[in-house]
């Protein structure tokens, strides 16, 4: 990812973040050496939902890079277009699950 891309990023979620119903502060500590969190969101909630929007766009970018045809790999009929899994899919940052392919869960124990 570019810096361009990254600043882009930075925009549409600053963007996002600061719109109703939100309308966040995306004030940040001073990007010098000497502050303890330089560059960092003073507020830690938007300091969180700024971490997941970059954890999001790079799963979005790594899925787009596993295309076949225009078509999502997990979606060979290109019925979903919205970006999102299949409700019977599990996407991690490394891998694709198909929940289908999973073995079910032991019993619990009973409480005694």
């Amino acid at each position: 990812m570019t810096d361009t891309d990254k600043a882009l990023l930075r925009e549409q979620f600053e963007k996002w973040i600061t719109a109703p119903p939100f309308e966040k502060s995306v004030s940040r500590f001073p990007t010098t050496p000497s502050a303890a969190w330089w560059g960092a969101y003073r507020d830690y909630t938007v300091h969180l939902a700024w971490d997941a929007w970059k954890e999001s766009a790079r799963i979005t970018a790594a899925q787009s890079e596993k295309e076949e045809g225009g078509l999502k790999m997990h979606d060979p009929e290109g019925q979903r277009r919205c970006g999102f899994p299949p409700d019977d899919v599990i996407v991690d940052s490394e891998t694709v699950y198909n929940v289908s392919d999973a073995q079910p869960l032991p019993p619990l124990p009973e409480r005694k």
